[in-house]
């Protein structure tokens, strides 16, 4: 500063709003309305070569950008009236295409898959599948209903609901060295990449410590293993439209993170701990370290936790291993997802420094 500055009393320390932030916000919405523009105008050409004739004669009734880098497109009949027919997903990104093709496989495996029966029909089809213009997309049918009021009863009956899943693809497990490395180690593995050296020593030591406290409780148990939802909350979750609590479950939609060979605590955890979440607006680590300072359980949250055989038998009231199996997994959608959190030092702290400090 010049002399004259200071003779003046002009400030000596002159803070600056941080821009880069803001800006690097205000280009991914840029960039992300762009790619929303441009999924629209090609709409009409993919639904051309679609071999159904009805397709043909849809129109896009409306388009939204979802927290996974894809865009989501209804598509149906002309007329505000009209109900979409099918459901366009279309990313140009690598972690966005992933979901894709990984939801594709999913909903064509449990379509094939007699144990589920009819509760098939709660699963959107995949159409058609392909890539336009620089973009992978996949077309699904729409399922008929709405999102339910974030409350008790609507919780319950999509529980209810996903069950089956769950009931009917279950089989006898044991916690062998593969399913530890996949369950532990690979999210752990993970979690250390996507962070990189942003974790200090005394977290790798927590983490070597979580490690082996979550080996010691699983090596060798006999466990039941199934399919899973893997993102299970209300809003992926239709009900029928005109019934408030009591409406029936009419689809459930949103197979990106799904997956055999799991334990269904991860969803029923998930319907839970996220509706949590969700009504007392806070992060996934004020959730998790709650819940492992034994933060008592509503009876409705208890209720749901007896009625599903979680595949992990432990002691009743002893839901820290599989609070800590959840935490793990849900990180490791998050950076599979690669939706750029583990980027930013703020959330690191709060979702994952915060639970390493409550071990």
């Amino acid at each position: 500063m010049s002399a004259h500055a200071a003779a003046h009393g002009a400030p000596t320390d002159v803070r600056v709003p941080r821009l880069r932030p803001y800006l690097g916000r205000l280009w991914y919405a840029w960039r992300d309305a762009r790619t929303l523009a441009r999924v629209r105008r090609l709409v009409p050409a993919i639904l051309a070569g679609v071999s159904e004739p009805g397709p043909h004669a849809w129109v896009v009734q409306r388009a939204q950008w979802s927290a996974t880098g894809v865009a989501v497109v209804f598509v149906g009949p002309a007329g505000a009236a009209q109900a979409p027919e099918a459901v366009l997903k279309a990313s140009y990104a690598g972690a966005g295409v992933q979901g894709l093709r990984a939801e594709a496989r999913s909903l064509a495996a449990l379509h094939a898959d007699a144990r589920l029966g009819d509760w098939r029909a709660l699963l959107p089809r995949t159409v058609a599948e392909g890539a336009a213009a620089g973009l992978y997309y996949t077309l699904q049918t729409a399922l008929p209903g709405r999102e339910a009021p974030a409350d008790a009863e609507s919780t319950a009956r999509a529980a209810e609901a996903l069950h089956p899943l769950h009931a009917r693809t279950a089989m006898p497990a044991l916690a062998s060295e593969a399913f530890l490395a996949q369950a532990i180690d690979r999210p752990i593995e993970l979690l250390r990449g996507a962070v990189r050296s942003e974790l200090p020593v005394q977290r790798e030591e927590a983490l070597e410590r979580l490690a082996a406290e979550l080996r010691e409780t699983l090596a060798g148990r006999a466990l039941r293993t199934g399919w899973i939802h893997g993102d299970f909350w209300l809003g992926n979750v239709l009900f029928a439209a005109g019934g408030r609590g009591g409406a029936p479950v009419t689809g459930i939609v949103d197979w990106s993170m799904a997956a055999p060979d799991m334990l269904a605590l991860h969803d029923v955890l998930h319907l839970i701990l996220h509706q949590r979440q969700m009504m007392q607006g806070c992060e996934l680590g004020d959730i998790v370290c709650a819940a492992l300072a034994g933060a008592e359980w509503t009876p409705g949250e208890r209720a749901l936790l007896e009625a599903e055989d979680l595949g992990l038998p432990l002691q009743a009231g002893d839901e820290r291993a599989p609070v800590l199996l959840y935490w793990l997994r849900r990180l490791q959608c998050i950076f599979e997802q690669g939706r750029g959190q583990a980027r930013n030092k703020v959330w690191v702290a709060w979702n994952i420094d915060r639970v390493l400090d409550c071990l």
